[in-house]
Order: C-alpha cells, then structure tokens, then sequence
C-alpha cells in the first residue's frame, strides 16, 4: 500500500521549478478523451472556481478531447450528507454520467472545530463513514474517485475576530501536524488509498506554494473569513490537482535560428518561413495554446507575487538564435508582444515565454490571450448555469416546472460546453520578429 507521505512527496516532486525537464509526454494528462469528471464538495466546491480553472486548462491544453465537467458542490455540506442525500443525484443520475469524481469535505464534517469530546469523536467517525461509501459507491459503479485533503486555512481579517475571538482557532485546524482536520484528512486518504481510491494531498502542496507568500493582516488565499478560498486560493489549488493529473507545464517549444532554420519544434510548427535584411517572419500553427487565468477585472493579486498560479502550466516557449546585436519587436499579427523597447538578442536566443505577452485582462490582445478570455467567460456561464441548477432545486421545490427547468439548464450547459471546446481550437498567428535599431 502507498502511504500518504509517499503520495504527498510525488505530488511535491511535480512542483514546477526552473529545472523543470524542457518537455513531458503530451499524453501523460489524466482527464483522456471522453472523460466526465464532477467535483464533489462543499462551499468551496459550489461557489469555487477551481472546478472553471481545472476545465479552462484541460479544454484549451487538450483541444482535441471531448470531456465533460460538472460541479457537484453544495455550501455546508458534508461527506455522510452527501452520500445520503445527493449522490445518486449529483453523480450516478448524471448523464452523461462521471467516471472521474474529485471529493473535497472535512471542515463541515467537524463543525468548524466546534466540536468537543465525545460529539467530535462521532463527527470524525460519519465523515470516514461517509468517504468510504462515496469510494466505494463510485468504484462499485465504474467511477474513479480522487479524495483530496482539505484545502489550507487561515486567520480571519480583525474585524470578524472582534466580533467572534472563536474564530482564530480556525487556521489551527490544519497547520500543525497533529491538528485536527489535517489528521483527520490523512486517516480518510490513508483508508481511501486502501479502497482503490487516489488521494490528492492539496492541503500540503497549497501550503508549500504559498511558502514565499507575505505576512498580512488579513487572509490571502482566502475571502476574509480565512475558510472560503478567494481567487488565488483557488488557482493554487486547481494547480495542484492539475499537477498531480500530470499536467506539463510546457505548452510548446519552438527554435529557430536567424537563417530561418527550424531548429526544434514541439506542440508547434512553424511554416512559410521568411528571413528579411532586419528580422524574420512565419506562421506558428500551434497543436494548443496557453490557458490564461490571470485574475479578474478589479481583483486585486497577492502583493508582490509575480504571476498568478496558473501560469507555470503556460509556458509557450521561443528561441531565436544567431540574431545580430541589437533589439527587436515582435508582433503577432497586427499586435506587438514586446515589452517596451524590445527584446534583446540575447534574450531571444536565451528563449522567451510568449504566454501572457501582450495579454489584456479587458481584451486579451493576441490572438490566443483573446481565444482564453473568451474560454474563461464561457466558465464564468458555466458556474452561473450550475448555481442556477442547485438553486432549483432548493427554491423549486416540488414546483411542476423543476423538471423543465432543469432540462433547460442541462441544454444550456452543454451549449456552454461546446462552445468553450470551439474557443478552445488554436487558430496560425503569424510572428514577425525584425530589428528596432542596431
């Protein structure tokens, strides 16, 4: 049997680093064609977006798979309600039903720490109890299940610490290694591996990214109650699952030398080839392009953090070698993906990382920033559409119009679907790199 430990340490040697290997196998990706995958949860499930970054990857990294996605979350839920009450609903019901189910409980199970004695004993006990029924429900029915420890958590802002002093207690629940919910989490992994179930430790890799992250006063993965998981929180923790997914961070690699000769090419290709008496020109046809999360207009990233998360899974990369002296411009169409004065020959014969060049958060800029906007506001109708979906549920009610109603909602999300899966198809781009002054 593999430990927790062991597992926790592969997910950490998949860390994305400089010496990261210059390519990985395209198809080592866990999600393959065809695939369905629901996110199992609570709040952080329901109202996250992780669900969204996790899809916007896999649909713009692999553009030729059919997937599906489904969140599955419900605010305040917990592993043995959920298995009680909406399992067969939200998973097995589905159609086209998941074979891959993510689940993510801990914190309601427990109360929020609440729980003392004899009553946090029985609490523990119903949230293993309701894991090894979801493992084994899903493994019974053909469906893979991913059980994930639960997400970090921290000191609330002051203001709610005023109001309720309780409430530092929380980030306790899973720093130290005896505390509670991290306990709690490696016994529901230990057992969950034992079952035939894969574990995902998110709780240790968030924790681990965050390591160079600054002291503040308030919470800065979370919204300001320190257990709601904010949009950095959630782009750490969809990068930790897509890591341990196998998902490479490169998304192609092109060299070419000032002669117009293809050195290297992976992901990419580039054709008509054009050397002029300053530069070059030619037409990169691309197998994907990079998912660009970045962070939402008018959301603040963390203080001296240079990209956001998601970046180190978007590493589109060019090297032009041989160049004379000097700086240059590179447009890609009619847009130019320079910083301001160029790039230096040396910079581009060392290799630069086109991803987010030029990228606007308002209006995405290159031809790929655009096309990953627009996947990412197609996520955004997604999660509208699906707490429209749970919503109905609890409003509706025994209502004669549930049944169309949800009907619609299906129609609409696989609308949403197809058309993230159209945006997601990289389209040429032609680069033109030529000198600026010598």
């Amino acid at each position: 049997m593999r430990s927790v430990t062991g597992v926790a340490l592969l997910l950490l040697s998949l860390f994305w680093s400089g010496n990261a290997p210059a390519a990985e196998p395209v198809d080592a990706f866990a999600l393959r064609d065809g695939d369905v995958v629901a996110f199992l949860g609570d709040s952080n499930t329901q109202w996250g977006r992780y669900p969204y970054i996790i899809e916007g990857y896999a649909r713009t990294r692999y553009p030729g798979r059919r997937l599906s996605f489904y969140n599955s979350g419900v605010a305040g839920d917990t592993a043995i309600a959920a298995y009680y009450t909406r399992l067969q609903r939200d998973v097995l019901d589905r159609s086209p039903r998941p074979n891959k189910v993510f689940i993510v409980f801990g914190l309601n199970d427990i109360d929020w720490g609440r729980a003392e004695g004899e009553w946090r004993k029985q609490l523990e006990a119903y949230f293993l109890q309701g894991i090894r029924e979801i493992v084994a429900t899903c493994l019974a029915n053909g469906i893979q299940p991913y059980v994930l420890s639960y997400p970090t958590l921290e000191k609330p802002a002051p203001e709610l610490l005023a109001q309720d002093p309780w409430l530092a207690s929380l980030a306790e629940l899973n720093e130290a290694e005896d505390s509670p919910l991290k306990s709690l989490s490696r016994q529901a992994m230990e057992e969950s591996l034992q079952q035939g179930a894969q574990v995902v430790d998110i709780q240790r890799s968030m924790r681990e990214l965050a390591q160079g992250d600054p002291v503040t006063e308030v919470p800065l993965r979370h919204l300001r109650d320190g257990v709601h998981l904010n949009e950095y929180g959630h782009q750490l923790l969809a990068y930790s699952v897509l890591r341990v997914l196998g998902a490479p961070v490169e998304v192609s690699s092109l060299v070419l030398d000032a002669q117009g000769t293809v050195l290297d090419q992976r992901g990419t290709r580039a054709e008509a080839v054009e050397v002029g008496a300053d530069g070059l020109a030619f037409t990169k046809v691309d197998e994907a392009f990079p998912f660009i999360q970045g962070f939402q207009i008018g959301a603040n990233p963390p203080p001296d953090m240079g990209s956001d998360p998601m970046r180190r899974l978007a590493l589109d990369r060019l090297r032009i070698t041989g160049l004379s002296p000097g700086n240059y411009e590179i447009k890609a169409g009619s847009y130019s993906v320079s910083p301001e004065g160029g790039f230096t020959a040396q910079a581009l014969a060392d290799g630069i990382d086109l991803s987010h060049a030029g990228y606007s958060t308002y209006w995405g800029g290159t031809s790929w920033g655009s096309r990953s906007l627009q996947v990412r506001l197609q996520m955004e109708s997604k999660f509208a559409n699906e707490q429209a979906r749970l919503q109905a549920f609890f409003t509706l009610g025994n209502d004669p119009s549930l049944g169309d109603m949800l009907t619609r909602l299906e129609t609409q999300r696989r609308a949403i679907e197809t058309t993230a899966t159209e945006l997601a198809r990289p389209v040429p781009v032609r680069l033109e790199i030529h000198a600026l002054h010598r």
